[in-house]
Formats: C-alpha cells, structure tokens, sequence
C-alpha cells in the first residue's frame, strides 16, 4: 500500500514501481468500473491520440495532479494525468 485516503480507498503500488491500482471502496455506490489511468511527464506538452474524444480537458485535481478524461474510440473512458503546473499548485 504506498498510501491510503482514510476513506476506504488507497494506491497499491508494487515496491519495484511500474503500474499502480488505485481502489476505492463505495458500498452504496454504482457497480464496479475500471478505469485505465496514464501518466503525463506534462501537461502541455501531451497530444491526445486522434483516435480519442477528449471529454474534459487538463485540470487541476485535488490530489495534486492534473487530470484529463479520454474516451477510447469504443467510448470507455482514460484518465491521464500530469503534474500540476507551479502556478495551479498555489
């Protein structure tokens, strides 16, 4: 577990690092999804594929990244996030 939310959620990490699973825990809330979530070096400087639908473009999260949603030509939805700008961060 490289941390945990507090609220039944956290981010399994393996210790050599590589791919993550992030797992949220919501008894009372819709059935189970899996979403893909792709890492940025930068914000500005990320082209979406051609073959996507940007649904939302980059923008500040609280937990300190910048997300965009994607949906693959099959309509499923990409999380890619980026580090937050010096600016977003203040």
């Amino acid at each position: 577990m490289e941390f945990e939310t507090g609220r039944n959620s956290g981010r399994l990490e393996h210790p050599d690092g590589g791919v993550y699973l992030f797992v949220v825990e919501r008894p009372d809330g819709p059935d189970p999804q899996f979403q893909p979530l792709v890492r940025a070096d930068d914000a500005d400087g990320f082209e979406p594929p051609r073959a996507g639908t940007v649904e939302h473009p980059f923008t500040g999260r609280h937990w300190g990244s910048a997300e965009m949603l994607l949906r693959d030509p099959d309509g499923r939805p990409v999380s890619v996030q980026a580090p937050l700008a010096a600016a977003e961060e203040s």
